[in-house]
């Protein structure tokens, strides 16, 4: 296993609610540091630390409103699915107290996002539609940010999600030191092991939000011992 596995954990869960939500960068500092699986011997990333990776995540969000005229009928299918998924994928941040948040969350897709998701999905078409709305923004937001992302490139290349051959083809090279290990390992591989069961690699996914929303529920028990 990859040995910056605690640290890509960390900056899984930041680029997660960053893509997902409209948490500021405060809001998700303050879910990162009640995480128990963080705190506990640990090292936490600081605010500002937080911050920046919240604004690399999200630049490539702005730019106006797209819509279907926009981009090939070809790539429009797959736009549409992605964000489906992406909705859903925010179903699991809606707590009674944070509503406003996540219908935030869905007012527009911007046409640098469109044009990167359907970027990816010709290149990887058959990629978890679950978890291919997040990967292309983030393999886009490292680009911008001039980083490396021959890992990721790597990891499409040998594409583990598409059969037990693959997954073990992959894993085989990374051990080998082959190709370095992608830093999102915990969102982006696991999930896609053929050899789990699929109920099982989506709930890797979502576990962590049990914990956006106990915070949600104690701000909001909060608010109601105020009033």
């Amino acid at each position: 296993m990859p040995a910056k596995r605690i640290d890509a954990d960390v900056q899984a869960k930041i680029a997660e609610m960053a893509l997902g939500t409209q948490y500021g960068p405060a809001q998700i500092y303050k879910v990162i540091s009640r995480d128990e699986k963080f705190v506990k011997g640990y090292v936490v990333p600081s605010e500002r630390t937080v911050q920046r990776l919240v604004k690399e995540f999200r630049s490539n969000q702005t730019g106006g409103e797209w819509n279907l005229t926009m981009s090939p009928s070809g790539d429009i299918s797959n736009i549409l699915n992605a964000r489906f998924q992406s909705i859903l994928l925010s179903l699991q941040f809606i707590t009674a107290s944070e509503e406003q948040i996540s219908k935030d969350t869905m007012k527009s897709i911007s046409p640098k996002t469109a044009e990167i998701v359907a970027k990816f999905y010709q290149a990887v078409p058959d990629y978890p539609s679950n978890l291919g709305w997040l990967l292309a923004q983030y393999y886009w937001s490292e680009v911008e940010a001039e980083r490396s992302v021959q890992a990721y490139t790597d990891y499409l290349a040998l594409a583990p999600w598409r059969s037990q051959e693959h997954w073990n083809n992959y894993m085989n090279v990374v051990e080998a030191k082959l190709v370095e290990p992608i830093e999102l390992w915990p969102l982006f591989v696991d999930p896609v092991n053929p050899s789990i069961p699929l109920p099982e690699r989506l709930k890797m996914v979502t576990d962590a939000y049990d914990v956006i929303k106990s915070i949600g529920d104690e701000q909001k028990a909060e608010r109601e011992s105020e009033k």
